[in-house]
């Protein structure tokens, strides 16, 4: 009924991880192709988009966020593991703004020929049910997910509550008198805020940051009293000794944080929720030609496989996976149904996931 775990971390840059740096392309997007290879999108030959030809030409990779970022550093792994198993290159480009619709969008108005691959987050799920982006899933078809990740709820080091249970029950007690940081309507934070609220009857009062850099920042000062970001991000802190963790959203153990409770032991009732977390993965327009499709399935399978893409799956404390094609589909559209189900009973969205045919299982 539930989809299978998939856990993802992505910490590269503040890890010291350098397996990104080595390939060529993804230093900023603007690498030179080879003299006999034509880069741009608007140069297409007459044989372009066909399967029998393709690729004839390079690949764009539009990254729907900024640089730096966990989907920006997992995404040029990947175009560069790609690049080890296509006779073209795939050229990285971030094509940020607007939480991710503009890059999202940017690929649905491009000529449907593969030329253009969609390198997204889970936030893509949410543009519907948040109205953000009249881009659905059902618009893509996705070729790969291939890392996720877990919230872990942190406090800091010096912070009265030793337990989950601690903070709960004064949670229970002083509604909205705790902040918690939050990073945006859609972000994860927001996402299993909502959970702890349904699940569990408290509330918290939202702090907001521009990212979890600057609400892990408050923490460490005692400005705000926790704060949920992924398991990739709390990693460092959690290790430093600079912040504690209380409690994993997630219904199995998760890398490096073994001895923490799950969500799913504090309350059964979180497991029709989880696993939720940031996903990772690759989609084109859902109008290119089923053949090229399939290529890059095929392809993206291959680059998953390579030393160095699974290299930086461990040097960045990733929990794998491997889904492809309907298999990517079918997990982002249980993620969607579970998240738009939530975020409508709290609430926080105004659309009933059922009057558009998202139902959860």
């Amino acid at each position: 009924m539930r989809a299978r775990k998939v856990l993802a971390a992505v910490l590269a840059l503040t890890m010291g991880i350098t397996v990104l740096s080595a390939c060529d392309n993804s230093a900023a997007g603007t690498t030179a192709a080879p003299a006999n290879k034509e880069t741009s999108k608007t140069e297409t030959s007459g044989s372009a988009g066909k399967a029998d030809q393709y690729p004839d030409r390079d690949i764009n990779g539009d990254i729907i966020y900024g640089a730096g970022g966990g989907t920006d550093l997992i995404s040029r792994a990947m175009g560069a593991a790609l690049n080890e198993v296509l006779d073209v290159s795939v050229i990285m480009d971030n094509k940020a703004g607007g939480s991710g619709v503009v890059g999202t969008e940017y690929v649905l108005s491009q000529e449907a020929n593969g030329y253009d691959i969609c390198f997204h987050s889970e936030a893509i799920t949410m543009f519907q049910p948040m109205e953000l982006s009249e881009a659905k899933i059902d618009d893509f078809s996705e070729l790969m997910l291939y890392g996720s990740g877990a919230g872990v709820l942190l406090v800091s080091k010096d912070s009265p509550y030793q337990t989950i249970e601690d903070l709960i029950a004064y949670a229970k007690e002083h509604p909205k008198e705790l902040n918690i940081g939050n990073t945006g309507a859609t972000g994860c934070p927001t996402i299993y805020c909502t959970m702890m609220q349904k699940i569990l009857g408290v509330e918290f009062n939202y702090v907001n940051y521009d990212g979890d850099g600057e609400a892990m920042t408050a923490l460490m000062g005692n400005q705000i009293d926790l704060f949920i970001p992924v398991n990739f991000t709390a990693q460092p802190y959690v290790e430093s000794g600079d912040l504690r963790p209380l409690l994993v959203f997630h219904d199995e153990k998760v890398n490096g944080f073994e001895d923490v409770k799950l969500a799913t032991g504090l309350d059964a009732q979180f497991q029709d929720y989880l696993p939720y977390g940031p996903f990772f993965g690759a989609a084109v327009s859902a109008k290119t030609d089923p053949e090229i499709v399939k290529f890059l399935m095929e392809k993206f399978t291959a680059a998953y496989d390579t030393d160095s893409f699974q290299n930086y799956l461990t040097s960045a404390n990733i929990i794998p996976t491997k889904y492809v094609g309907e298999e990517a589909a079918a997990y982002m559209k249980d993620a969607q149904a579970k998240v738009w189900t939530l975020l409508y009973e709290a609430g926080t969205t105004s659309l009933n996931p059922a009057d558009y045919g998202v139902m959860m299982e």
